[in-house]
């Protein structure tokens, strides 16, 4: 963790700059992403951390205008922290920069409090561009993934989606399409097996899905699962 940040003479970091926080569990990341912030003189890295729980605890200690934060974190994950940050009724503006190039995460995330969803393959002017409107409180989405949710929006009722899932229905499918077995999901996430199995059928229920198969296909078809 490194929370050094760049001040005046007289310790003060100057009024006006946006403050962000990094959180990426690659630690090159936020070497990579530090350096290319530093030379847009509107905004200011304050601080970098690897996992969620630091991230939460320094967004409450720092106290940064946006939180640029990765989805995979080794001990909770991004959709965990976006949730206790909007518990504790956090001022802090998340910008998801991940991997994941899904309408569906992006969607579940916003409406659990993050400000901005964007994915690894934008232009450093993006990013900036991207950072300073969720700062000020306004929504971003990278291009393509605005692209498909307008288009998500004009399918026919009945379609299937994953929009009604839970938090962890959404997050076991998504392993089980990576192949991942019950029982990893179930040492991996401290849950019994038992409680694997039932968000499993849970959520193939709601999806209408009949055996492991048309899962594993339906994960794979709606980029549930990271390309990378």
């Amino acid at each position: 963790m490194n929370d050094s940040m760049k001040t005046d003479q007289k310790g003060h970091i100057p009024k006006g700059r946006i403050k962000v926080l990094l959180a990426d569990h690659q630690s090159l990341c936020r070497i990579g992403l530090s350096n290319y912030i530093a030379t847009t003189p509107e905004i200011e890295v304050i601080g970098d951390v690897g996992t969620g729980r630091e991230a939460i605890e320094l967004c409450e200690k720092l106290q940064p205008d946006v939180l640029l934060l990765e989805l995979d974190l080794p001990d909770i994950d991004g959709f965990d922290v976006v949730r206790q940050l909007l518990i504790s009724k956090s001022s802090v503006k998340t910008l998801v920069l991940t991997a994941y190039d899904n309408e569906e995460y992006a969607i579940r995330l916003i409406k659990s409090g993050a400000t901005g969803y964007i994915n690894r393959e934008i232009t450093f002017d993006e990013l900036i561009e991207a950072i300073k409107i969720v700062s000020s409180g306004s929504l971003y989405l990278s291009q393509s993934l605005r692209e498909r949710i307008t288009s998500r929006l004009l399918q026919p009722v009945g379609s299937f989606s994953v929009a009604d899932l839970s938090n962890r229905e959404l997050q076991i499918i998504s392993r089980l399409g990576l192949g991942e077995t019950i029982k990893t999901i179930s040492s991996n996430l401290f849950l019994s097996q038992r409680t694997v199995e039932t968000y499993k059928s849970r959520a193939m229920k709601k999806l209408g899905l009949k055996n492991i198969g048309e899962l594993v296909r339906f994960t794979i078809r709606n980029n549930l699962i990271s390309k990378y």
